[in-house]
This record gives structure tokens, C-alpha cells and sequence, in this order.
């Protein structure tokens, strides 16, 4: 079982990041209701709503939150299943051209490394190479 976050919101009010957030309506009023938090690689549908859905691809959600959104994945690394806890590295000497890749095909031959002609995978660049 899930642990329940209390959560106190002004109508209309979209709380940003995990935090606990709390804004009155007038003096001293406010509305309070509980949200648990979503599994990794999930993230709630709508600040009103206990409902949790899978990360899209190229992005991830680490551990438990009530975040409404899932992280972009960075630079070098791609996610290509739904729900992901985390994004993929790609291989050594490879990056990705932009962050939110969906697979390893977007990972492409890093700065100082390219594919020479009728090879498999990228070599660093010879120093002082012309």
C-alpha cells in the first residue's frame, strides 16, 4: 500500500514540484485533501484526481511522487518504454542529438568520437588528427 500526502490546494490551484503545498481561500481557509503519490515512472493525471499514468516515452519519474509531469530524459540517454523509473545510458563514446530520446537509435557518435567508414560503433578521434 501506498503512503497517503496530505495535500492542501486552493481550488484551481496547481501545485508545482513535490511540494506540500498550501493557499488560502480567505482568512485562515482552506480545502484539504489527500493525494497518495504514484510509483516510479508514473505521474498523477490532474491535481484533483488519484489517478497515476505511465511515464511517457523519452521521459521518467524516479521514486515515489505526486508530481503531475515526468522529467525529460537529459542528453546521452533515451527511454522507449512507457512508465520508466529512470532513462537508459547511451554506449560509451555516444551521446544523443537532444534531450526526451525514445531509443538507442537516437544515440549518435559523441564530440571526439566518430564511425569510420565499414565499422560498427564509434572510436574516439586520434589526437592531433587532421
Amino acid at each position: 500500500q501506498l503512503p497517503r500526502f496530505p495535500f492542501l490546494a486552493r481550488v484551481g490551484f496547481r501545485p508545482f514540484n513535490d511540494t506540500i503545498a498550501a493557499e488560502p481561500f480567505g482568512a485562515d481557509q482552506f480545502m484539504t485533501t489527500t493525494l497518495g503519490p504514484c510509483w516510479a515512472g508514473h505521474h498523477r493525471v490532474s491535481h484533483n484526481t488519484t489517478a497515476c499514468v505511465p511515464c511517457e516515452l523519452g521521459r521518467f519519474r524516479v521514486g515515489l511522487s505526486a508530481m503531475m509531469f515526468c522529467l525529460p530524459c537529459e542528453k546521452g540517454y533515451y527511454s522507449e518504454y512507457l512508465g520508466q523509473g529512470a532513462c537508459t545510458a547511451c554506449p560509451a563514446l555516444y551521446t544523443t542529438p537532444h534531450m526526451e530520446s525514445t531509443s538507442i537509435d537516437d544515440c549518435v557518435c559523441a564530440p571526439g568520437a566518430f564511425l569510420p567508414p565499414k565499422e560498427e560503433a564509434c572510436v574516439p578521434c586520434l589526437e592531433h588528427a587532421v
